[in-house]
Parts: structure tokens; C-alpha cells; sequence
């Protein structure tokens, strides 16, 4: 087990765990958990070689809080919770009607502080950024079990964010739920990934439509994806 979070870790550090990762350990010695959470200078070519090696890694079980070897098998995990504890709480909120958070923060600083906004990072579960994502993505991608993915309240930039959202709107084809929301995307970001989703609903809402009228009595079509982003 190592555990790197919220160590300050960037590109460098991210290619010495690369090697690491792919197999400068004695043969004695596997390494299956390992914790990189919060270390959100760690992009860029260091990134991308630590997120290979570790779905490349034979050893590793657990990634990040990510449960990497059965995401791996693709046979069991149907719901996948990586939300931050802030997400979480706002989420369950969403459903209030005319619910205005700002105003909430403003007149009860208590909630703020239940839900995160005044604690430092390193308070609460770890949050994921970049590293992760450039991991589960090819998994979410890949995976034909998921049905649900939360990832809300974590440190995604631009990059992640597409990178998730690219992966559920081009593969995935039993996904049905997931939430991107209060991560760092920007609104172009959001846009860009409403629409490939849209596209994906679009896409499936439309071949629906043409078995259906081929056969009345065609079950509905499985895969339209609710989404928060």
C-alpha cells in the first residue's frame, strides 16, 4: 500500500511512479493499492505514463479509491460512487424546488461548512483530478456493466471532464446516470460535453424510434443517459 494524497506531487514524481508502477519493485513485492488523490499538479507526459502503467499494472487492485481490478474484469461493479462528501450534499439538494445555493451559503454558514465549502482539501475524502480520470476513463469507455457513475465534487479540469464525458457518450453502453457536476469545468466544457451526451440520447432515442415502428411490441431501448454535468 502507498499513499501519496495531497503530497504535492507533479510530472516528475508522476514518471519515478510510473516506473514504479510498471515493475521496478522486487518480484516479492507487489504493490496493489496505491493513493495519488489530490495531487492535482500531476499532468501532462507524467500523467499519462502513470495512468498507463497503472492499467497495465497486473498487481493493482485498488487506485485512487477506485476499485481498479474489478473495473478491469468488467463484471460486477454496476455503480460506481467516487463523489466528494460536498457533491453529495448539494445533490440531494437539487431537488428543492427554486433551490438557490448562494443565498443558502449566505444565511446558514453551518451547511456551508457540512458541506465542504469552508474546510481545507485536505479535510474531507481526497479529491480526484486529472490522473484519475485519464484512468477511468478508457474503463467507463470500455465498460459494458456500469450503469452509474458519480464523480461529482472532485477536482476535474477541462481535460478530465472530457475525458469522462467523451467516455460515457462514445462507449459505455449500459450507463444511465451520471454526475460531473461542482468539479472545474469551464462553461464551454459543460457545452461541449452536454452535446456529445445529447448526441448519444439523440442517437439512441432515434433507433428507438425506428424498431419500434418496425415492430410494435419492441421492448424500449436501454442506454438513454441522465446526466448532471
Amino acid at each position: 500500500v502507498l499513499d501519496l494524497q495531497y503530497t504535492g506531487l507533479g510530472p516528475a514524481e508522476a514518471m519515478v511512479l510510473a516506473n514504479l508502477v510498471s515493475g521496478a519493485l522486487p518480484e516479492h513485492d507487489f504493490l496493489t493499492t496505491l493513493n495519488v488523490a489530490g495531487n492535482i499538479d500531476m499532468v501532462g507526459v507524467g500523467a499519462r505514463q502513470l495512468a498507463e502503467a497503472v492499467l497495465a499494472s497486473e498487481s493493482l487492485e485498488v487506485f485512487s479509491r477506485m476499485p481498479l481490478k474489478l473495473l478491469k474484469e468488467d463484471t460486477s461493479v454496476a455503480g460506481l460512487d467516487l463523489s466528494h462528501e460536498a457533491a453529495t450534499f448539494f445533490s440531494r439538494l437539487r431537488f428543492i424546488p427554486h433551490f438557490d445555493r448562494e443565498e443558502l451559503l449566505r444565511t446558514r454558514p453551518a451547511l456551508a461548512k457540512l458541506a465542504g465549502e469552508t474546510l481545507p482539501r485536505g479535510a474531507r475524502s481526497p479529491r480526484l483530478g486529472l490522473i484519475e480520470a485519464l484512468v477511468l476513463a478508457p474503463l467507463v469507455r470500455a465498460s459494458h456493466v456500469l450503469a452509474s457513475l458519480n464523480v461529482a465534487g472532485n477536482e476535474f479540469n477541462d481535460e478530465a471532464g472530457r475525458l469522462i464525458g467523451m467516455a460515457a457518450a462514445e462507449g459505455a453502453p449500459a450507463l444511465a446516470e451520471l454526475d460531473l457536476s461542482y468539479n472545474e469545468l469551464s462553461e464551454a466544457t459543460k457545452k461541449q460535453v452536454r452535446a456529445a451526451l445529447d448526441a448519444r440520447n439523440m442517437k439512441l432515442l432515434a433507433a428507438s424510434k425506428k424498431k419500434v415502428k418496425g415492430n410494435e411490441h419492441a421492448p424500449p431501448l436501454e442506454g438513454t443517459l441522465i446526466y448532471h454535468v
